[in-house]
């Protein structure tokens, strides 16, 4: 026959299992733990090789391609030695200096650098057709040493003796058979006395009608 077992014994028996079950959850604690802090080495993976968009240098501007293309020869400056005759402006220009020239250095409010050599100037159309004259058909030449020094009219002088004295202006059409009447100034150096009036009508827009010169 069994007996019941003792109360001391069932004490001891409880102990027993508690402990085993303590033990039990403790270990799966741990094991939990253990997976929830100790990090799992992650798997490196190699870098993926991103193509970077190719940068393409930047092309050199390309430049006009030089041609050798000959520049006009400038105008040299000398004094013409043919005579008014043999230029051509026989029978379809005559030119004379109507008054003497003078010097002056100043012309109201123009101040020349040297001084203001003035032409009151005379031309006759000896044709039957009108001619046109440019402010640049007129140049002064004016001898040095080693060579000649060109000079074009002082255009705010030689226009204000147009306001003041009359007659044409120096750039005009002169009409057939016409007695035509200007004025024009220079501003030379002071004291001078040789000059030519080199006169070209018609070079300020096209080839020169003719030329010729006038001396003192």
């Amino acid at each position: 026959m069994i007996e019941p077992a003792s109360p001391a014994y069932k004490t001891k028996a409880k102990q027993a299992i508690t402990v085993v079950v303590a033990f039990a959850i403790l270990n799966l604690a741990c094991q939990a733990a253990a997976h929830l802090f100790i990090p799992t080495t992650p798997t490196l993976q190699s870098p993926i090789a991103i193509n970077s968009p190719t940068r393409s240098s930047p092309s050199t501007p390309i430049q006009p391609a030089k041609t050798n293309t000959p520049l006009p020869s400038p105008t040299p400056n000398h004094t013409p030695t043919q005579k008014a005759e043999s230029l051509g402006c026989e029978g379809i220009l005559a030119f004379r200096f109507i008054d003497p020239p003078e010097q002056t250095r100043d012309l109201f409010e123009h101040h020349a650098q040297g001084t203001f050599l003035i032409f009151h100037l005379e031309a006759i159309n000896l044709t039957q057709n009108s001619i046109q004259i440019y402010s640049d058909d007129y140049t002064l030449i004016l001898p040095a040493e080693n060579d000649t020094s060109l000079v074009k009219p002082h255009k705010a002088a030689t226009n204000y003796l147009y306001l003041v004295r009359g007659d044409n202006f120096y750039q005009d059409k002169i009409k057939p058979n016409a007695i035509w009447h200007t004025y024009l100034a220079f501003d030379v150096p002071p004291q001078t006395k040789e000059w030519k009036l080199l006169l070209t009508p018609g070079s300020g827009n096209s080839p020169p009608l003719c030329q010729t010169t006038l001396s003192p």
